[in-house]
């Protein structure tokens, strides 16, 4: 039998209305789509499973061949969103298998299988549960622990109930002498004083590293995130026709409507630009104002690969190319 062949794409930012396929993976399955013919209406199947299945087309968006027409409606209706990625196996002619996982490499196929599993043995034993006693369970300002359970169940009122490891992601206190808490950030990013600790990666992809560390001990509180600590943030990013700051930074700098951040391109002169904010599928988005200007002046190009680097002791986002 011979072999299926497919590929894979990271899906940085699942709100862009479309998907830059990568150069090779456009050479080996899509040789006669090529700017600038790319025949009119060219569609193929996108198969999730059996009540799923979509047809996208093509175009061409920030130079690179990408699915458009009919996209959005493939990430909703899993739904896809940042970071997660996704596999697509040819399996016949024009039409394409799709799995999708979590950032932790999931099929979340399987994470939604075991939700459902979850609630059903819920309503199952709703009946005992009201007899139980909640003694063995502490609630502290949306927290809610067991005591013979290490894991956290974060309470967010948007996305639902969800739990969380505490143990992805580390950003470090930096005030010197003085015995700081652990505590965990409404997405899930864990505040913790320990010296000395490399960069690690973020829920959303970034890197989030210390700026100093002291050498203390806490206990598990919450953090409030106006009295946030020192850190630095790094991700890879495209340039676009906007400019998106990704949601996990959004949290840790607070980020609001009219809010001032100086942007720096290689080793240029900073530039000052506010915030803006707009509501995407019921959630805050932030973008830049001033940014095609900025991208103009700087000879970006729609499209690039950019490191972004954001310190918030400075309040500079800083765009290098990579």
């Amino acid at each position: 039998m011979a072999a299926l062949h497919g590929f894979f794409k990271v899906i940085l930012q699942s709100q862009l209305g479309f998907l830059p396929l990568p150069p090779d993976a456009v050479q080996l399955h899509f040789p006669q789509l090529h700017f600038p013919n790319i025949p009119y209406g060219h569609l193929i199947t996108l198969w999730y499973s059996d009540e799923k299945q979509w047809q996208v087309g093509f175009g061409i968006r920030g130079g690179l061949l990408s699915f458009t027409h009919g996209w959005n409606d493939v990430v909703e209706g899993i739904p896809i969103l940042d970071h997660y990625w996704v596999t697509f196996t040819h399996v016949s002619a024009n039409m394409y298998d799709m799995i999708v996982y979590s950032p932790n490499g999931c099929d979340i196929r399987d994470i939604h299988a075991a939700a459902v599993g979850v609630g059903q043995n819920n309503a199952d034993g709703e009946a005992e549960m009201e007899d139980e006693s909640d003694d063995d369970v502490v609630e502290v300002d949306g927290w809610v622990s067991g005591e013979e359970d290490d894991d956290v169940i974060l309470l967010d009122e948007d996305e639902g109930v969800h739990e969380a490891d505490v143990g992805d992601v580390e950003v470090l206190n930096a005030h010197d002498g003085v015995n700081e808490d652990v505590g965990l950030l409404n997405d899930g990013v864990e505040v913790v004083n320990e010296p000395d600790v490399a960069d690690v990666e973020d829920p959303d992809g970034g890197h989030i590293g210390p700026v100093e560390a002291a050498d203390v001990e806490g206990v598990q509180l919450p953090v409030d995130v106006n009295n946030q600590p020192e850190y630095t943030f790094d991700d890879m990013i495209i340039a676009r026709e906007k400019f998106r700051f990704p949601p996990t930074l959004a949290t840790l700098a607070n980020l609001h409507h009219e809010m001032e951040v100086e942007l720096f391109y290689e080793d240029g002169d900073g530039q000052t630009y506010k915030v803006r904010q707009e509501m995407n599928m019921g959630k805050p988005r932030f973008n830049l104002s001033g940014w095609k200007g900025f991208v103009k002046d700087k000879g970006i190009h729609i499209g690039q690969e950019l490191r972004l680097r954001y310190d918030s002791v400075q309040n500079h986002v800083l765009l290098s190319n990579i």
